[in-house]
């Protein structure tokens, strides 16, 4: 098994496993290209050699400081998987792929990303729309955009160097228009269809093509069964999960276990534990208790509260102090006077709303005068008008009374009164 798996790296496999695999297959490729530069390095005269260093030197270090990303589309669990892969020396560049890979991507790894960079995928071309940015700044790692309700919505990517900054500063890439070029320091993109790599999965078998099964094979061991002198070891290898913060094996398995038991039931509130009479008796008589206290020390520490300053001391000897002070005295005199000038002001309204009353008083006396000057005056047309239509009597007579002095005085006959309306000041029209 152990060969297997040792075969699993040699064949260039990948199926968004641990970075390490990744950085193996990287590195391997690179030993491969410098070892065939390095023998028709070896072939060539010493301008060549020396334009050919220079050219290796250039090259290597282009893709020690480039990242890698992989973009996987959904397909079937098979020995070999697809995917597009883009190398990238900038960040901020907006990478766009609307036209050859849009909604296709559902899984994305990348590799030797520089530090605090972050990648950011968008739904739309030009890193427009909504977008999935990545909060761990990882070198190394991957995403599963199924898990994340993004898988079949990417168009375009940015690997931010900045958090905060969204912008492409450095520039846009169309990779589909511009795969034979290099644009803001980027490399095309592989072809969709050269882009194969083998991707191990335990839920097939391996077959005779395989070394590691070759390998097996020859040191005694038999398709379908156990591993062992006798048979007795394990018949399906051991099943790696996607373990990107570096867990030990089985580590994994006892934090779900422990928090499976911690979470099996909630906490119990404080209202939801029973108590029994004792315990609610003693809890009442603490508290009671507790307040007894707080109402002690309020009225302790009442005695020493200062009204006019609005502060409050504890010795005996802070308040003595406070009371002979020059601040307290400042205080309680300019407290005097606002009372004062309140007190003013409020006799003085008293005051205007007195005048104001009389005023309203003397205008109503007024207007009543005013009516009854008017209505007797209208009394007294009626009155003339009506002496002239009187005939005149035929004699005069004459009339002794006498008066309160005790004289006695001759007056004549007066005529008779007619009643008459006097209209009122108050009387309503009809």
């Amino acid at each position: 098994m152990r060969n297997s798996r040792n075969e699993r790296h040699t064949d260039n496999t990948l199926n968004i496993q641990p970075p390490r695999m990744l950085r193996a297959v990287k590195y391997r490729n690179q030993a491969v290209q410098l070892h065939s530069s390095i023998h028709r390095f070896r072939t060539m005269q010493i301008p060549f050699k020396l334009l050919l260093l220079l050219m290796i030197l250039v090259s290597i270090s282009l893709l020690c400081s480039s990242t890698e990303l992989r973009l996987f589309p959904i397909q079937p669990a098979t020995t070999h998987r697809r995917f597009k892969k883009i190398v990238i020396s900038k960040t901020q560049v907006c990478y766009s792929f609307d036209s050859c890979y849009n909604n296709i991507a559902v899984e994305a790894a990348w590799l030797d990303a520089p530090p605090g960079s972050r990648f950011a995928f968008y739904e739309e071309s030009g890193c427009r729309g909504n977008f999935l940015r990545i909060q761990n700044g990882l070198a190394s790692g991957s995403i599963d955009f199924t898990k994340v309700n993004f898988a079949n919505k990417l168009s375009s990517f940015m690997l931010m160097k900045h958090i905060n900054n969204n912008y492409a500063t450095g520039g846009m890439v169309d990779v589909c228009h511009e795969e034979r070029t290099s644009l803001n320091g980027t490399t095309p993109m592989e072809a969709d269809d050269a882009s194969f790599t083998p991707a191990f999965s335990t839920d097939h078998a391996l077959d005779a093509s395989n070394r590691g099964y070759r390998l097996l094979v020859k040191m005694g061991w038999s398709s379908g069964s156990g591993l062992g002198k006798h048979e007795q070891g394990i018949v399906e290898p051991v099943k790696m999960k996607e373990n990107l913060v570096c867990l030990g094996l089985g580590k994994l398995a006892e934090y779900d276990k422990v928090t499976q038991l911690a979470t099996k039931e909630r906490r119990r509130l404080n209202a939801e534990m029973e108590e029994t009479a004792e315990q609610v008796a003693a809890r009442e008589a603490k508290g009671a208790k507790e307040e007894q206290l707080k109402a002690e020390v309020n009225n302790i520490r009442a005695a020493f509260y200062c009204q006019d300053c609005r502060k409050q001391y504890k010795t005996v000897t802070e308040m003595e102090n406070h009371l002979s002070s020059y601040d307290h005295h400042h205080t309680k005199r300019l407290r005097q006077l606002q009372q004062q000038k309140r007190r003013v002001g409020t006799e003085e309204e008293q005051n205007v709303k007195r005048r104001k009353e009389q005023q309203q008083e003397e205008l109503m006396l007024q207007r009543r005068i005013a009516a009854q000057t008017k209505a007797v005056g209208s009394s007294s047309a009626v009155k003339s008008d009506a002496d002239k239509q009187e005939k005149p009597s035929t004699g005069t007579g004459t009339k002794v009374g006498f008066s309160f002095g005790g004289g006695m005085k001759v007056a004549t006959k007066k005529p008779v009164k007619k009643a008459l309306a006097v209209s009122s000041a108050f009387a309503f029209s009809q």
